[in-house]
């Protein structure tokens, strides 16, 4: 399924995410607004542009899975429940990872 979501803020501004929920249960989310971690930072009024977005991974069992997924797929910790300023291809990569359940779901291991 996937999901966008358009909120406007009492300021004139708006928050935007689209979220793909899979099979498996595991969801990918994805900001661009001025709330969110993404270059550029500002409103860009109704189809915005962005070099980099926002991405937050929520795993089947509702636990955060962002660090998990960032770590696997592009080697780094992105020290935070959400990664920011991914590109298109870092964002396509993790979501083909999260879709085809690679993550792991205990972040322990």
């Amino acid at each position: 399924m996937i999901s966008v979501f358009s909120n406007e803020r009492p300021n004139g501004n708006e928050v935007r995410n689209v979220r793909f929920t899979f099979d498996n249960g595991h969801v990918v989310s994805i900001g661009m607004s001025a709330f969110h971690y993404c270059s550029p930072r500002t409103q860009q009024g109704l189809n915005p542009e962005r070099e980099g977005v926002e991405l937050a991974v929520i795993l089947s069992n509702g636990e955060w899975g962002t660090r998990e997924a960032v770590n696997e797929v592009l080697g780094y910790d992105p020290g935070d429940d959400v990664a920011a300023n991914l590109s298109a291809d870092e964002v396509a990569r993790i979501i083909a990872h999260v879709q085809s359940d690679c993550i792991a779901l205990d972040s322990g291991e």
